[in-house]
């Protein structure tokens, strides 16, 4: 899994993730292969991280419990 360094480890599949969340990675990685991906814990349940790092357009990251909006932001952010 890509990681984002930070100061704790990101959930592992046993963590504290929802199952729903650890089957939509695979997706996400097909249809942005641009972005890194990770589940982190947030202060109030686990959270989707998108992020991706470019010398031209620099960095770009989306944090979200929301499936829909990631996806949503993702599509906005490859145009």
């Amino acid at each position: 899994m890509d990681l984002l360094p930070t100061q704790g480890p990101s959930l592992q599949p046993n963590g504290a993730a929802r199952t729903w969340m650890w089957t939509d990675l695979p997706r996400l990685k097909s249809a942005f292969p641009a972005f890194s991906f990770a589940i982190w814990k947030g202060w109030d349940g686990p959270r989707f991280e998108a992020w991706r790092d470019t010398a031209l357009s620099g960095l770009y990251a989306v944090v979200t419990d929301d499936p829909r909006e990631l996806w949503r932001e993702l599509n906005m952010a490859v145009r």
